[in-house]
């Protein structure tokens, strides 16, 4: 963290830079993947996966 405002100014960019929504959204829809393909339950304190593939009913 720079207390600079040039220094963000003039700071070169990068598209594959890992921070800012992208990550957000990206882990989002890992997880909305997961749900998907992975069975889940939720309780009072977590989300867990019964690590096995959910066959098509």
């Amino acid at each position: 963290m720079a207390f600079d405002p040039t220094f963000y100014y003039y700071r070169p960019t990068n598209v594959f830079a890992a921070h800012g929504y992208g990550p957000v959204l990206l882990a989002g829809a890992e997880m909305l993947e997961l749900l998907k393909t992975h069975g889940a339950t939720i309780n009072d304190s977590a989300m867990q996966f019964d690590g096995g593939p959910r066959r098509p009913q």
